[in-house]
């Protein structure tokens, strides 16, 4: 039984050690415009260079 133990405890010790694969990130967006909650359409570009940008989008009307 301790041996059990002793050996689930290396191997679990050991995978978590091993590094992970990093997320595949494909580049940069298309330039795209969309409007807003107003109406009124932003593109991307308007954006670029600017704080970080949350795209959200509403799955209905509330």
């Amino acid at each position: 039984m301790r041996f059990t133990l002793t050996a689930t405890l290396v191997a679990v010790t050991a995978l978590a050690a091993l590094p992970s694969a990093a997320a595949n990130v494909p580049g940069a967006p298309p330039p795209f415009a969309l409007p807003d909650v107003d109406g009124k359409t932003v593109t991307l570009e308007s954006f670029r260079g600017a704080s970080p940008v949350l795209l959200v989008f509403y799955r209905g009307y509330w």
